[in-house]
């Protein structure tokens, strides 16, 4: 099943964790989601972070960020 995951708060730092991509917010894990269920990422709030990691495997896995 594919997901389209949409980042609408402000703050969230999105990285990749064991196969799963991980929200956080001011430190606290918020969120995972398996990378092999993700199609897209939709991120439009401010603050927003990305390491460099997850956008390379997103883009091996085919999914639109």
């Amino acid at each position: 099943m594919d997901q389209i995951v949409d980042i609408s708060q402000d703050g969230r730092h999105l990285s990749r964790d064991r196969g799963f991509m991980k929200v956080e917010a001011a430190g606290e894990v918020i969120g995972r989601v398996p990378l092999d269920q993700i199609s897209a990422v939709i991120a439009h709030s401010h603050g927003i972070t990305w390491s460099n990691s997850l956008l390379v495997e997103l883009a091996n896995r085919g999914a639109l960020n």
